[in-house]
């Protein structure tokens, strides 16, 4: 039967990376930004990054509205906060970023993850 054969392509898996092979040399716990345009899966951004990822105080995921879309890049980049207000001192960069692909695909450009990234 063809069912006892080994699948040709090795099934993938989810793997957990330990948070100190993440948090590398630094001593502060890591800076995780999302962005999705949807609340259930900003929910799911959430509970990742305080359950499993431990993250800091100012981690949060964000695309509810045009605005913080608009704002993804400079939250992540450190220059704006989660509540969009200008960052004061030195920015913090986020660590981990978890991106939706197909935020605002009506808007014109497009807000696309590929492309928040690029």
């Amino acid at each position: 039967s063809n069912f006892s054969q080994p699948p040709p392509h090795p099934i993938p898996t989810v793997c957990a990376v330990p948070k100190t092979s993440l948090a590398g040399l630094s001593n502060r716990k890591l800076r995780c930004i999302g962005i999705d345009d949807e609340d259930l899966p900003r929910l799911v951004h959430k509970i990742l990054i305080s359950h499993f990822l431990d993250a800091d105080e100012e981690s949060c995921s964000i695309g509810r509205t045009r605005e913080e879309q608009a704002a993804f890049v400079d939250v992540a980049m450190g220059v704006r906060n989660p509540d969009l207000s200008y960052t004061q001192g030195e920015p913090i960069q986020a660590d981990v970023v978890l991106l939706d692909e197909n935020i605002d695909e009506r808007a014109d450009p497009p807000v696309m993850g590929s492309l928040l990234c690029a």
